[in-house]
């Protein structure tokens, strides 16, 4: 991630908690929040456990806080979602290179700069662009790095 974001996100107002059981987190500013899932992927579709080269790899949702779906200013289409407030982005769901068993904490410090980086997206009108360049990330050492360049 870039150090712009990294400074961005200690001068910030609170970021606001999050209190859910999985990991997760929301952006500083409280437009997005980013959740991490397992859906039983890996490099080459469903994970193979039967594969060595194969891993077991998580996605992240994001949603954008959005009360009133009629009213909103956003530069793209949202769909109302289950969860309260939010709505679903047209691209809001992107398998990573993020391997399935990486600590807790360390996926809501990812999370958070993952929303980060979509909440000044939206702003942007580059969220389709932003979501999937960070799609291609992975872990390297305890910091979240592009996997292919960057």
């Amino acid at each position: 991630m870039t150090s712009r974001h990294k400074h961005a996100s200690r001068t910030a107002a609170t970021r606001p908690t999050w209190d859910h059981t999985e990991a997760g987190a929301y952006s500083r500013r409280g437009r997005i929040k980013v959740q991490w899932v397992d859906l039983g992927e890996g490099r080459c579709g469903d994970y193979n456990p039967d594969d060595p080269t194969d891993e077991a790899l998580l996605r992240w949702d994001a949603y954008v806080y959005c009360p009133d779906l009629e009213q909103h200013t956003y530069p793209m289409r949202l769909d109302a979602d289950a969860d309260g407030p939010c709505a679903t982005p047209d691209r809001y769901s992107f398998c990573t290179y993020v391997p399935v068993g990486t600590p807790h904490a360390t996926l809501c410090e990812f999370a958070a700069q993952i929303a980060d980086e979509l909440d000044d997206a939206l702003d942007a009108g580059t969220w389709k662009r932003t979501a999937e360049r960070l799609s291609w990330i992975g872990v390297e050492g305890s910091e979240l790095a592009p996997v292919f360049g960057g």
